[in-house]
């Protein structure tokens, strides 16, 4: 393993210092030996406090010697048969990882990935990802092997083997320039804008329980959010705040100061290529102290080629310097005054295309609660009157006739709850409200709701509770929306003389539900698309009962919105066991429109294979 020790720079963060960043990522004109160490004593006193490298050890590992790495008989036997690893780039987290403008992969991390495939002889193929969330996703999904800019969290654990980290960078929070003064003490009230699914936010939450928190989809939207002043800041990496900013022509920005939380950026594996992780760690600690200095200063440094006067003095340097700010000034200003009218420009026709996303998303709105209106009233009545029907106790005929109007009814009406329900989230119009509730009385209050439906398929549905009840803190509706979802499911797919169970166990941590059941199970092979929208599982007896195929996308959107987790244990015909952990103390000021917020899709699953959302 190579040194993880850090070369931590100590000071302060400054509205200077955040402009700085950006000339820093531009790779300037030459100029001479003397000039360019005053520039690189000014560049380190400008990153004080802003971007750590990991230096490799003294010692450097003798795993590469005579140009071929130490690696096992059945590490090199791994390679040899998967020539070829798929890596998903992060589309906007310059300079540590972006696409060019040809879409080639460029940043810090793809040259790190590029310096350990060629040692281990691996050809790398980049998968596309529109969104952080989704790169995630590709991992889980097998739809990559890699990803080479990230940190380890408990969550990601799961599904991801992680290297030793390679590159550190902290978070600051960024606000607009004529922003009232914001305290890093205090951030109560304080709206600020967070990346969906960035490992920092569960941290920025305990850390900072009084700001309303807003989950973004991507780095742009929550600079342009700050920017107009939908939100009061946003937290991000300086480095990559400065390369988007300065893309996006953006000029109303400043750091507020950092908020102590610091990426220790690693590449992170599937959890079934072990073996990959296990030979990228032996190539990246064979790396060189030049290897790392050449990839951070072909990103971060100058080019100080010998063009200057032979003559290089200090004074000669600092008149060069000096003359050349004034240069620089008098351009700035005059681009300033140009740009400021482009600026004007622009902000006009997004503030124009907002306004007519925000109309089409009324219009939507509108007319999915128009239709469920409509079916609604036809429903009660269908519902209603085979209910009397049924009670006057009918002949066995006409009583299974009236029991398949009612249930059919029934089913229709749940149908246009969940695509309401569905409509919403991806809208992002339902609100999420976090309250103190009785998880115990909340589950019970569900199941209760389902004794009916289950003795009706001749299933025995049984609640196990904990001797003392459960407290959490969360929105109570969307938690029993999630546990109705799972036991539908439960019902659904078990066989007539079958089980389902629901437990709620609680630690200091978390609430835990489990649905467990004895039905048909799901074939692991369906695992990647168990949590898409509208999908069902073909094949099996089950495949045409009922249903749209949203309830556990349903379910694991609004546990995701609830920063939860969904777990799936399942084997074809062994049964299934769904595990929800809400956390018991969330961030209870979260933003209205943070709430709701989230992505995701849904499905089922038993003890063997597993699947975590």
């Amino acid at each position: 393993m190579f040194d993880t020790s850090h070369l931590m720079l100590n000071g302060s963060i400054t509205r200077e210092t955040s402009s700085a960043m950006k000339n820093t990522l531009r790779r300037p004109r030459p100029i001479d030996a003397d000039t360019a160490a005053m520039l690189r004593y000014a560049l380190l006193l400008m990153w004080v406090g802003v971007c750590t490298i990991c230096p490799p050890a003294v010692a450097q590992s003798q795993a590469f010697q005579d140009g071929r790495l130490d690696l096992t008989a059945e590490e090199r036997e791994w390679v040899d048969s998967n020539p070829v690893i798929r890596h998903v780039v992060i589309p906007d987290y310059a300079p540590v990882e972006s696409y060019s403008e040809i879409g080639k992969a460029v940043g810090i991390a793809p040259d790190y990935l590029a310096e350990v495939a060629g040692r281990l002889s691996l050809r790398v193929e980049h998968v596309e990802a529109p969104t952080w969330s989704a790169a995630l996703d590709s991992i889980r999904e097998g739809k990559a092997d890699l990803t080479t800019a990230i940190q380890k969290t408990e969550s990601r654990d799961e599904y991801m083997a992680f290297t030793q980290p390679f590159l550190s960078v902290p978070d600051v929070l960024l606000v607009r320039e004529q922003a009232d003064p914001v305290s890093m003490d205090n951030l109560d009230g304080v709206r600020v804008a967070i990346v969906d699914r960035y490992a920092a936010n569960s941290d920025l939450r305990r850390q900072y329980p009084g700001a309303e928190f807003q989950i973004v989809p991507d780095i742009r939207t929550g600079l342009e959010k700050t920017a107009f002043g939908s939100v009061d800041g946003m937290v991000l990496s300086l480095p990559v705040a400065s390369a988007t900013i300065e893309r996006a022509q953006i000029t109303n920005l400043r750091v507020a100061g950092a908020t102590g939380y610091v990426y220790n950026l690693r590449f992170g594996v599937r959890h079934d290529r072990a073996m990959l992780r296990s030979v990228l760690d032996k190539a990246l600690s064979s790396l060189t102290a030049s290897t790392h200095r050449s990839i951070y200063e072909r990103w971060v440094s100058f080019d100080s080629s010998e063009t200057g006067p032979e003559s290089g003095t200090w004074w000669y340097s600092i008149s060069l310097v000096l003359g050349g700010l004034l240069v620089v000034l008098g351009a700035g200003a005059a681009w300033n005054w140009s740009l400021r009218h482009e600026v004007e420009r622009r902000t006009e026709e997004l503030e124009r295309a907002r306004a007519e996303a925000e109309e089409m998303n009324r219009l939507k709105s509108a007319f999915l609660a128009n239709m469920n209106h409509e079916f609604r009233t036809p429903l009660t009545a269908i519902i209603g009157f085979s209910d009397t029907l049924l009670s006057q106790d009918p002949d066995e005929s006409t009583k299974q006739l009236l029991r398949y109007i009612n249930e059919s009814g029934r089913r229709l009406g749940d149908a246009l709850e969940s695509l309401l329900h569905f409509a919403q989230l991806e809208s992002d119009s339902m609100m999420l409200e976090t309250e103190r509730f009785s998880a115990s009385i909340a589950v019970k209050e569900v199941a209760d709701r389902y004794r009916e439906e289950a003795a009706y398929e001749n299933l025995t549905l049984d609640v196990e509770l904990p001797d003392r009840p459960i407290q959490a803190h969360a929105d109570r509706p969307a938690f029993q929306r999630i546990l109705g979802h799972l036991l539908s499911n439960a019902i659904k797919f078990t066989d007539e003389g079958g089980a389902v169970t629901v437990r709620l166990i609680g630690d200091e941590r978390d609430v835990i539900v489990e649905v467990e059941d004895t039905g048909v199970g799901i074939d692991p092979a369906f695992f990647p698309r168990l949590y898409d929208a509208f999908e069902q599982e073909s094949g099996g007896d089950k495949r045409e009962f009922d249903g749209v195929g949203l309830g556990l996308a349903i379910a694991r959107t609004l546990t995701e919105k609830m920063d939860g987790r969904i777990r799936l244990e399942s084997e074809k015909g062994q049964g299934s066991r769904f595990t929800v952990r809400i956390p018991r103390y969330p961030s209870d000021t979260a933003d209205s429109e943070g709430r709701s917020r989230g992505r995701g899709t849904s499905h089922r699953a038993p003890a063997g294979s597993q699947q975590t959302a």
